[in-house]
């Protein structure tokens, strides 16, 4: 059984044209088929390396940086971290007080 997609008018598409977060999106997935395809060799995604880029500018860089240089959800960047930290593509050194998060190290 086949599912037809819907049919889409020339005016929703128009309106689409228009629509900036549309063409952000849509910019992004096109910008990222190359790039994932490129580092599919070091088993990572675009979404990884930008987790890894910025805990390799230099030693010291704590995850509440990766946060603000990303601008992510704190948790996503403790996954994204602890992900690339088990594949051994950077290490996670524990803060030095309660009140700083931990440093992303590259490996």
């Amino acid at each position: 059984m086949t599912v037809e997609p819907p049919a889409i008018s020339t005016p929703s598409i128009r309106r689409l044209a228009g629509n900036i977060g549309f063409l952000a999106a849509r910019f992004s997935w096109f910008a990222a088929r190359p790039a994932n395809a490129a580092l599919t060799p070091f088993d990572l995604r675009t979404r990884q390396y930008s987790g890894l880029e910025p805990a390799g500018v230099g030693s010291g860089t704590t995850q509440r940086d990766i946060v603000r240089a990303l601008r992510l959800d704190s948790s996503a960047v403790v996954g994204l971290v602890d992900g690339l930290a088990a594949a051994g593509g950077c290490g996670c050194d524990a803060a030095p007080r309660a009140d700083t998060s931990d440093a992303a190290t590259p490996r």
